[in-house]
């Protein structure tokens, strides 16, 4: 499964360095609500400062049987929206080499 995000314009803006996909969860519910079914793994297949593109990758695992996509529903789960806190810190008394 691929799945686009995109954070509006004027939101927090990331350097290339700093991902914010990687506490996202997404997992397949059953229609039922009674079988989940976790992702085996991702893959980030781009991304900028406001936009990434991954891919899901599932598979059955045992107990589960991932069947017809019908019967699944996507549960995408983010922790927070992105803020910036500013503060203000010095260094004092570092001993230098």
């Amino acid at each position: 499964m691929q799945v686009s995000l995109e954070y509006p314009s004027g939101a927090v803006s990331l350097e290339s360095y700093q991902s914010w996909v990687v506490n996202n969860e997404l997992t397949l519910v059953s229609v039922d609500g009674k079988n989940r079914l976790a992702p085996a793994g991702y893959v980030l297949e781009g991304s900028t400062t406001r936009r990434a593109v991954l891919s899901y990758h599932f598979k059955d695992d045992g107990r589960t049987v991932r069947g017809k996509p019908e019967e699944w529903k996507v549960v995408y789960r983010t922790p927070a929206a992105l803020v910036e806190v500013p503060f203000t810190f010095s260094f004092k008394d570092v001993p230098l080499p």
